[in-house]
């Protein structure tokens, strides 16, 4: 089978009909546009997060964690709401349900999307880092989660390659024709589905201009993105190796005015994250 003929195949799903987009976690979606108002009721955030006992349990623990954790343990959503904050609580709803997306049956896939789900969380930290050290704190949240979506149109790619396949068992899904599928389409499905789920304009933005050279808008969000994402990519924190990238060079980080010291440090953070040293044997 050509490139051509499974591009086509794809192409073919999407514009089926009975195409389903994937559904953004309801609760995830609800705590946004309630956070995005001015009056949000605290009680009501907390009650809404509270439906999802799984949810509950993850909030919960990270409050308690020895990052956040105070004298008191925190019980309840709505004191760890207090405790993290509103739009920290967002991020972690966000994160804890779009990890759960990424699993397909199929072997091939599957580590494809373990790959891209490192790559995802990896542009998160790296926008949320980046954000924190370089003059940007009233951006740390969003960036995370631009970070966290900005390639959401490859997950949904992926899921199309799975029913494809399904239907289709003799269809070959090399690792070379997946990325050409990836590649090809996902900045157009990605975008389509930001605005299929409402999500807010800024992220969409990330998810249509991440790959743009001169992108049409002036956005620090979407330079502290793009940044973290070349910065995974040079680390192999993606599905595209490229150690050749030299961050101070780009144009984002002359945008923002990084320093190559901050960029080295960003670096360091990732790769602590990511690939941890293993204690020596002889320790």
């Amino acid at each position: 089978m050509s490139d051509q003929s499974l591009l086509a195949m794809v192409q073919q799903a999407l514009e089926a009909k009975d195409l389903k987009l994937p559904v953004f976690n309801r609760t995830a979606l609800e705590l946004q546009r309630a956070l995005q108002k001015d009056d949000f009721d605290l009680a009501k955030c907390a009650a809404l997060i509270s439906r999802d006992q799984a949810l509950v349990s993850e909030v919960l623990k990270e409050a308690n964690s020895s990052f956040y954790s105070g004298l008191k343990k925190v019980v309840t959503i709505q004191d760890a709401m207090v405790r993290l904050g509103a739009k920290e609580v967002l991020r972690l709803t966000v994160q804890i349900t779009q990890r759960g997306l990424y699993r397909s049956k199929i072997k091939g896939l599957q580590i494809l999307m373990e790959r891209l789900w490192k790559h995802a969380l990896g542009t998160a930290l790296g926008a949320f880092w980046l954000a924190r050290h370089a003059g940007y704190q009233n951006l740390m949240q969003e960036a995370f989660l631009g970070g966290l979506m900005h390639d959401i149109g490859q997950l949904f790619l992926l899921k199309v390659l799975e029913d494809v396949r399904r239907a289709n068992p003799q269809v070959s899904l090399s690792e070379a024709l997946v990325m050409e599928v990836l590649v090809t389409l996902h900045v157009e499905q990605g975008y389509r589905l930001m605005q299929h789920w409402g999500l807010p304009e800024e992220y969409a933005d990330i998810v249509r201009y991440h790959h743009h050279d001169e992108p049409p808008i002036d956005s620090p969000l979407l330079s502290l993105v793009m940044l973290a994402n070349q910065a995974c990519r040079k680390l192999g924190i993606s599905l595209r190796h490229e150690p050749e990238l030299i961050l101070a060079t780009t144009r984002e980080a002359q945008l923002l005015g990084i320093k190559e010291t901050t960029l080295a440090q960003l670096e360091i953070a990732l790769e602590d994250k990511f690939f941890p040293k293993q204690p020596s044997a002889v320790d």
